[in-house]
């Protein structure tokens, strides 16, 4: 079987705007390295706002799936956990298009073409994004308080996984989530991704319980080989910089300034910008107006309160 013809890329986009650009900018990115060569590949978007993607459906070769607020809360779960809405959203694309998977986070953007990439993805190998650490030596590395509390939930129970209660080892690695591929052979894990996303997030309140769920499952069923070379994940990484919000200002202007140009066009413009991330990460200078206006933002703020 030819992964050309049987892999979904597949996106998620619901809530702010600044979701919405960024996953636009890293179709487009895909767009520029690939251009006719993905003419057989589909690209589903799982989405609250349809109409932001409609004048690319045909140029970029999209299939939108909506995400009402019924479906969000329902995906979500009892705990209301954000993360939970990956799993199931991977889940119902496995059930819909009976393809492969190729899944991406929205702050992403592709260095090259992705294609020799998603041609390993078959029932002995997986993709994720990057391979950061193991939960041993986690925080012999800069920690912060999600990394903390998945060890702490890893180390301290026990799980229940194929029907037996067992402690998971803390030499498991912690791969980055940001880019996900997945064989349809493999679509069964899915539930046992889920299954445990909800007994460690039931134990503890993490952040990245999917994350570590997916890691669990994927480098001890399958192969895992990352996509560093490929694809930038921009926030977060594993050394604990934050750079969406510089990303967030970027593709905003982006979007403006390019606002007529065609799909050509722009993917040439996203794709020079992409070259450009040295510059991004670092915080955009500000306009003395706009200095002004956040000093008056944060002096009202310390008046009404009496404190920040």
């Amino acid at each position: 079987m030819n992964p050309q013809q049987s892999c979904v890329i597949l996106y998620q986009a619901y809530g702010k705007k600044n979701i919405f650009n960024q996953v636009l900018f890293s179709i487009l990115t895909l767009h520029y390295h690939t251009k006719n060569e993905i003419s057989n590949l589909k690209i589903v978007i799982y989405t609250d706002n349809p109409e932001f993607f409609y004048d690319y459906t045909d140029a970029l070769n999209l299939q939108i799936e909506i995400l009402t607020p019924e479906i969000i809360e329902q995906f979500k779960g009892k705990n209301n956990f954000i993360h939970r809405v990956k799993v199931c959203v991977i889940r119902d694309c496995f059930e819909k298009f009976k393809s492969n998977i190729f899944y991406l986070d929205s702050d992403t953007f592709f260095k090259e073409s992705p294609l020799i990439l998603i041609s390993q993805i078959d029932r002995a190998t997986s993709i994720m994004n990057s391979n950061d650490y193991d939960l041993l030596h986690a925080d012999e590395l800069y920690e912060n308080e999600d990394w903390l509390k998945i060890r702490r939930a890893i180390r301290d129970f026990e799980y229940v996984v194929e029907g037996k209660s067992i402690k998971i080892p803390l030499s498991t690695r912690m791969w980055n989530a940001g880019v996900i591929g997945i064989s349809f052979e493999n679509r069964e894990v899915l539930n046992d991704v889920l299954d445990l996303t909800d007994q460690i997030y039931n134990n503890k309140r993490v952040f990245t319980a999917e994350q570590f769920a997916f890691c669990y499952f994927l480098q001890n069923r399958t192969q895992l080989i990352n996509t560093s070379d490929v694809i930038m994940h921009y926030w977060p990484n594993h050394i604990g910089m934050y750079w969406k919000n510089q990303y967030d200002q970027y593709l905003s202007r982006f979007f403006a300034k390019n606002k007529s140009a065609s799909v050509s066009q722009k993917a040439e413009a996203a794709y020079q910008l992409s070259k450009s991330h040295a510059s991004i990460i670092k915080p955009p200078k500000h306009s003395l107006l706009t200095k002004i206006q956040k000093r008056v933002v944060l002096i009202w703020k310390v008046a009404k309160k009496g404190k920040l």
